[in-house]
Formats: C-alpha cells, structure tokens, sequence
C-alpha cells in the first residue's frame, strides 16, 4: 500500500511539471488561441444551411441565403460586428462553420469557428472539434459568396 501511494506521488509529481511545459503554462501565462470563441454580442445575418461539393458549397433556400449573404457583405464593407452561420450536413457528421467579422486596427477582417461532430449510425456521437481561422475578405459575386484569404481553409465559395 504505501509503494502504490509513493508511486502515484511520484507520477504526479513528474506529469505536472511535463504537462505544464508542453502548454506552456510553466511561467504563468496562458498561450492565446489563433481567434477567440464566438462574440455573444453579435447581430447574426442568418444561418445558412448547405452541402459540400467537391469545389465550394451549395446554399439551400436560395432566396433566402441570398439575402443573408447580402446582410454579410454589407457588414464586412461598414467593418460592423455581425455574424453569419454555415450549417454543413453531411453523412455521419455535422459541422457549424460560424463567420463574424471584428476590427483589427485600421482593417476589418473575418474571424471564423467552426464545430464538427461525427455522429455514427450506432454508438456514442464524437465530442464536438473546435477549430479557428482568420479570412481577409468577402465578396458578394453572381453565383454566390466569396469568402477569401483564410490562413487554414483557403477561400470558400457559398453558391445560391
């Protein structure tokens, strides 16, 4: 009994002082994520619900992801804190691509979270993956929205 309590000790003693160096943690300071979690204060355009194609994705509810895509451009070109949602599904799995836009000194830029899940046909769905991104631009084009220069997805094309 005492080597199993001297042996846990030890374990802790040696994973806490590894653990807090690999996160960076060991000086005191937090390490800073690429984007921050979604604003609560956000006015949203809308959500749009679509499917992925091999080249962009295709908005359902045309009419209606139109004028959300409208309401997002108009908030990129007047830099004003609003959101719009991607709604991705997909066999096995979901994913909510959340779009918003923030002042970043003189510029105005597109922050991006995105929230997959996969949820298996029998069993326990997957915990849901967080990832962030950063874009540069958004346009409004004849064939649909044009999400561009994101450091990790690239550009993304939201066809009506």
């Amino acid at each position: 009994m005492v080597h199993r309590v001297t042996l846990h000790l030890l374990f802790f003693l040696v994973a806490l002082p590894i653990t807090l160096l690999l996160f960076g943690c060991s000086s005191g300071e937090i390490t800073q994520q690429a984007s921050p979690a979604t604003p609560s204060h956000l006015t949203p355009c809308g959500e749009i619900t679509v499917m992925q194609l091999p080249t962009a994705v295709k908005a359902f509810e045309g009419t209606k992801a139109l004028k959300e895509m409208q309401c997002f451009v108009k908030a990129f070109s007047s830099c004003s804190s609003m959101s719009l949602k991607l709604k991705y599904f997909e066999h096995h799995e979901t994913r909510n691509d959340t779009y918003w836009i923030a002042k970043d000194g003189g510029n105005c830029r597109v922050l991006k979270l995105s929230v997959t899940q996969l949820i298996p046909l029998a069993g326990t769905p997957t915990p849901p993956h967080q990832e962030n991104d950063t874009c540069r631009q958004v346009v409004l084009q004849k064939n649909g929205l044009l999400i561009s220069g994101c450091a990790r997805q690239g550009d993304l094309l939201v066809l009506t």
